[in-house]
């Protein structure tokens, strides 16, 4: 028996996994054009790229406006030198050094 909650919950998460999968062939196209360092993983609600540290800034608002285009609005965070983490738990866009 499905559950009401899963029943209320389809809509928001169908719609989120849609945006996902469109900015996911976004950021693949910029790759390929060289304008963009590959998405080394996309799971769920996050995707990682590979990128040195000194080219975040570079790519920050490429990044960004991708996000915006697909109705992403959720905050990003850098959790590693060069590994981009965009999650809705993250707060804001934070650079961390190791």
């Amino acid at each position: 028996r499905t559950k009401d909650t899963q029943l209320l919950n389809f809509p928001s998460q169908s719609t989120g996994a849609v945006m996902m999968r469109n900015a996911a062939v976004y950021f693949y196209e910029l790759w390929k054009a060289g304008e963009l360092p590959a998405v080394m993983c996309c799971q769920h609600d996050a995707f990682y790229f590979n990128m040195k540290e000194e080219d975040v800034e570079r790519y920050k608002p490429i990044i960004l406006e991708v996000m915006k285009h697909f109705g992403i609005r959720y905050p990003m965070h850098l959790e590693l030198p060069g590994i981009w983490n965009w999650s809705a738990t993250a707060g804001e866009l934070v650079a961390t050094a190791r």
